[in-house]
């Protein structure tokens, strides 16, 4: 990929943080969250685009199991959406994470595309 083919930064809108509680469970959801979310990036790549992934991103310096944390990394995120010509969303269910992008999104005007991963 060329850097002359960057078209726009695109935010990826996909699940993170697992339904399942119980160890197995939970640790299989995530890889699997996980797996969409950088399969999404990859896609966007693939187009030209600039994949925006904070969910990807924040989570290797901050916990997502300490609320304050949590939160610092849903603004930081926020503020990385402002900067998006498009939100992407993926996957088979709407986080309250995703959410909150997606109605930020609406707020400010930036569209708001469902996508597959095999596009």
């Amino acid at each position: 990929m060329e850097e002359s083919l960057i078209e726009k930064f695109v935010f990826i809108c996909s699940p993170y943080r697992p339904e399942h509680w119980e160890p197995e469970a939970y640790a299989h959801e995530l890889a699997e969250n996980i797996k969409l979310a950088k399969t999404a990036c990859w896609a966007a790549a693939r187009k030209g685009y600039v994949p925006m992934a904070p969910h990807m991103y924040f989570t290797q310096f901050l916990d997502d199991h300490c609320e304050d944390q949590r939160e610092a990394g849903r603004a930081m995120g926020l503020a990385w959406l402002e900067d998006c010509a498009e939100v992407w969303v993926f996957g088979d269910r709407i986080t309250s994470g995703m959410a909150r992008e997606i109605a930020c999104a609406n707020d400010i005007g930036i569209p708001i595309k469902i996508k597959h991963t095999e596009e």
